[in-house]
């Protein structure tokens, strides 16, 4: 039952990603833009927001953890070979001192509150288990 809902949640990401991305992904050669599409993608499905929302100027709890958590996971994966301004572009053209300010809440947040980081830790399992992401997450650890 888990599968069946996992399968239908992944494919629900992925049609809501931009055709550009999703004719890269069939023929599997997607760049680093098209995996922090993707990494975006399923950061708002697992918050239950939506893309749009992450990206606008709206900064509900659950939007903002979704922002904050995004750039922290590109920072980890692709530490200086993108900068915090390109990270910033990709939600909504965030200044580069509001993306590592996200980037410092989440390390906070991950050393002081043990249910955030095992929450954190479970979105980090499941974005590995995406084909497409496990050759960009796999040296993040997050050790509970």
């Amino acid at each position: 039952m888990m599968d069946k809902e996992q399968d239908m949640m992944r494919a629900k990401i992925y049609l809501g990603m931009p055709p550009r991305t999703r004719n890269k992904m069939k023929r599997n050669k997607l760049s680093a833009s098209d995996v922090i599409d993707i990494i975006l993608a399923d950061i708002s499905k697992s918050h239950r927001v939506t893309v749009e929302g992450v990206k606008g100027k709206a900064r509900p709890r659950e939007i903002a953890s979704a922002r904050q958590q995004f750039c922290w996971l590109i920072r980890k994966a692709y530490g200086t070979q993108i900068s915090l301004k390109r990270i910033g572009s990709f939600i909504g053209n965030r200044d580069h001192s509001t993306v590592l300010h996200s980037i410092k809440i989440v390390g906070d947040l991950m050393d002081t509150d043990k249910l955030y980081k095992q929450t954190f830790f479970k979105l980090l399992t499941n974005l590995k288990e995406n084909y497409y992401l496990r050759d960009a997450l796999k040296d993040i650890t997050i050790e509970l």
